[in-house]
């Protein structure tokens, strides 16, 4: 396995589980900083399941 694809794999993991934190343990005061980054992860040049993962977050996130 390639190591840029093992870091996509790693990266979308994380961004799950910040999804997963969020409604849970954030601070108030720190969601806007956890928002910037999620928003970061939509940019074009990032992989698409990155982009599709980081999307459901945030959606997740604002619909909670």
């Amino acid at each position: 396995m390639c190591r840029v694809d093992s870091y996509r794999i790693i990266r979308r993991r994380v961004v799950w589980l910040v999804g997963c934190w969020m409604s849970v343990k954030v601070s108030p005061s720190l969601r806007p900083t956890v928002y910037e980054c999620i928003l970061l992860l939509l940019q074009p040049a990032e992989d698409v399941v990155i982009r599709l993962e980081a999307a459901q977050t945030l959606k997740l996130d604002i619909l909670s």
